[in-house]
């Protein structure tokens, strides 16, 4: 039995260079491979471009799930919409993971404290942007899946504050 048992996640990678095929989309392939090893299920797993109403498209069709993991487009660039896109979704604010993913970032690299991610709730789904690096990625899920199954059950009023 893993952490993240009866926990549904949907992972949206936002790129526009990896949805025109110009690179390989690494990191929604793997943060789906770390819920399924953690005993979670994976609802759906998209690859959609930059852009800003596909993207709160796809976050409110994963409003069925527990769990949003969004990876891309929280970076300064035009094209960067991410945290747009979620913003007017979210009910409930959790700038904490924003904070500590941006804290532990910087820890290998300066360029962490310009991404703009946000965490939050949309009802009782746990939405949390990720960067798109795959090093922000790895370094960000292993931040953030420590709390996931605390947060997802406190917010099921399963588990006490």
């Amino acid at each position: 039995m893993g952490d993240m048992e009866n926990i549904t996640f949907t992972v949206i990678t936002c790129s526009d260079r990896a949805s025109a095929g110009v690179y390989e989309n690494r990191t929604g392939p793997w943060i789906a491979e770390q819920v399924i090893a953690a005993g979670g299920s994976i609802l759906n797993q998209v690859l959609i471009a930059d852009e800003k109403r596909s993207i709160a498209n796809e976050i409110k069709h994963g409003l069925i799930g527990d769990v949003i993991i969004t990876t891309g487009g929280t970076g300064v660039h035009p094209k960067d919409v991410t945290p747009e896109a979620t913003m007017p979704l979210l009910d409930t604010l959790l700038p904490g993971i924003s904070e500590a993913l941006r804290m532990q970032g910087m820890s290998s690299t300066p360029r962490a404290m310009i991404s703009r991610g946000v965490a939050g709730f949309s009802g009782k789904t746990l939405i949390i942007n990720l960067p798109g690096s795959e090093g922000s990625v790895h370094d960000g899920w292993e931040l953030v899946s420590q709390v996931i199954p605390h947060l997802v059950r406190q917010r099921q009023g399963n588990e006490g504050h």
